[in-house]
């Protein structure tokens, strides 16, 4: 027989062979499918990265669209040969072999494997992912093939809240909708994956329709622990929302854009949800949040009427304290205060951040603590809150010398310096904060709950700021101690409250914000100066100041009155 058609017919055999191989007994049920193709004309597949959980039972279409055979090749870690290549040389040395071998080298590295994918066809491979967390590579281990055709698996645990989302697009076609029971019965033009797992109206955007249509959502997401969730559902039109099966919100009907929340405890583990939205007419929002203790803010949604959702729901990594009844400290840069930052957690899922360089209290803030994520994914972008219903009180130099109640509060230290990068404009000036000099900060004393108590000097006055939480009306709240040891002298002023109204109820100072604040100890005075409405004490040394800042609200409840 001629050697070439010799060739060919092992070939087509172990093609045959191995595409055609028994299936594991999961195969029907895996718990990641995943299709690669090869793009035609470029050497190379078209999913450079995939990911998928430690042990997790994988299966793999490999589809071939090329002029060329290929395969494809999952190997184990080896930090001599992180991407394959040297691996993929291998297939050099098999000679008359290659062939018979589809061109894979026998080697205990080999995690999986296809034969070789002939044109336009495709094949499946099944395999449990490795318990070791990490990067392997997979290649095509045809001669000369790897030098491009190459990818990553990561293995890691799966670090998305909400995932397997998918949508379904109703065109009523120009018959008047009222409600969602209008599209009983209608087949679904188009389907899809939601990008990112989010949802949004791109489907619609993307097709075309202004009006009259509908969507419906269904994925899944993951309760890391077993607390209360506050579902957020805002629309216009109607919507309606289900998780493992139970309405949760009906918001349903022709009406502007309006929220229905929900509370509602799950227990640790999947969860199911199903959304289904409409719009008859006019303008079209939808948006859907969940908040809970623990995690904070969950986004289930893109912005409203985003054409290009980014943002993923990608869980937070999320400090904890190390006991319960602990509170968790964190010294970090994030954002609504100074580079010198310290978060403050504290049990009943109320939180701070004290602000070093100020030597105050920057903003509280409830929900989830600090999310410490970017400083592992993206470029590092460090610690941001997890939380929400953040306020800023005082955040500022705490203590000042008035002359009269008109004069104005310096609420941070500023400098300038000229510098030259500028060439256009060489004496060009840029601000900073600097460390005020009639301030010293202490550093700060934790107790056996790991509360702190921060410790800092104004001119020949010693102060101690300690915060204790509590809950009032059922709702967080914080108490706050000031000491103040030493002569003040004449004109030393606190700020606690840098905007506000003069109505107090029951000693309660209302704010335009969700936080009220209650002073005791000293009298309070409330002034405007230079615009500013702002609540002041007068300081003269050896007071003990009370300050309690309660949320008018518990999350999901209506304002206490």
């Amino acid at each position: 027989m001629d050697r070439k058609i010799t060739i060919a017919l092992a070939a087509l055999f172990a093609v045959f062979h191995l595409a055609h191989a028994e299936p594991p007994e999961w195969s029907g049920n895996p718990d990641k499918e995943i299709t690669i193709k090869t793009l035609p004309g470029m050497m190379r597949y078209d999913t450079p990265e995939i990911v998928v959980e430690p042990g997790a039972k994988v299966k793999i279409t490999i589809e071939n669209p090329d002029d060329l055979e290929h395969n494809f090749v999952l190997l184990d870690q080896d930090k001599d040969d992180k991407d394959g290549q040297k691996f993929g040389e291998l297939s050099f040395q098999l000679g008359a072999k290659g062939i018979e071998m589809n061109w894979v080298p026998d080697s205990p590295r080999v995690l999986a494997k296809t034969g070789m994918i002939g044109l336009k066809a495709s094949t499946e491979v099944y395999f449990i992912a490795p318990e070791k967390v990490g990067m392997y590579p997979y290649i095509c281990t045809v001669p000369g093939h790897s030098l491009l055709m190459r990818g990553k698996m990561k293995v890691a645990k799966d670090n998305f809240i909400v995932r397997d989302v998918t949508w379904k697009l109703f065109d009523a076609k120009g018959k008047k909708i009222s409600k969602l029971a209008d599209f009983d019965g209608m087949e679904p033009i188009k389907t899809g994956k939601a990008k990112n797992n989010l949802i949004s109206l791109q489907p619609a955007n993307q097709n075309k329709l202004r009006n009259n249509y509908a969507l419906i959502f269904e994925g899944k997401f993951t309760a890391p622990k077993t607390e209360v969730y506050e579902f957020l559902l805002n629309s216009d039109d109607g919507s309606r929302l289900a998780v493992n099966g139970e309405e949760f919100i009906n918001n349903d009907g022709i009406h502007p854009p309006k929220t229905v929340s929900h509370k509602e405890e799950l227990e640790k583990g999947e969860h199911t949800f199903r959304l289904g939205f409409f719009d008859g007419g006019g303008g079209a929002k939808l948006s859907l949040v969940a908040k809970t203790k623990f995690l904070g803010s969950i986004p289930f949604s893109a912005d409203q009427n985003a054409k290009n959702p980014k943002k993923k729901t990608q869980a937070p990594i999320l400090l904890t304290a190390a006991n319960p009844g602990e509170a968790i400290v964190h010294r970090t840069f994030v954002g609504g205060a100074k580079p010198r930052g310290i978060g403050v957690g504290y049990p009943g899922g109320i939180n701070l951040v004290w602000d070093a360089d100020v030597l105050n209290l920057a903003f509280v803030y409830r929900g989830g603590f600090m999310d410490v994520g970017g400083h592992w994914n993206g470029r590092g972008s460090g610690s941001k809150i997890a939380g929400f219903d953040s306020e800023n009180l005082s955040h500022g130099l705490p203590m000042q010398e008035l002359e009269s109640l008109d004069e104005p509060w310096e609420p941070f230290y500023d400098k300038t310096i000229k510098y030259e990068r500028d060439k256009e404009n060489p004496e060009k000036e840029i601000t900073y904060t600097d460390r005020h000099p009639d301030y010293q900060f202490r550093g700060y004393q934790l107790d056996k709950k790991r509360f702190p108590t921060f410790m800092y000097d104004y001119k020949n006055l010693k102060v101690t700021d300690r915060f204790d939480p509590t809950e009032i009306d059922g709702a967080e709240a914080l108490i706050r101690k000031i000491k103040v040891e030493g002569d003040a002298g004449e004109n030393i002023w606190m700020r606690v409250l840098n905007h506000g109204s003069d109505e107090i109820e029951n000693g309660w100072i209302k704010t335009a914000q969700k936080v009220w604040i209650k002073i005791e100890g000293v009298e309070p005075t409330t002034r405007t100066a230079s615009g500013m409405k702002e609540t002041i004490v007068p300081i003269k040394g050896g007071e003990e100041i009370t300050v309690t800042y309660k949320y008018t609200k518990a999350i999901g409840g209506k304002v206490k009155k």
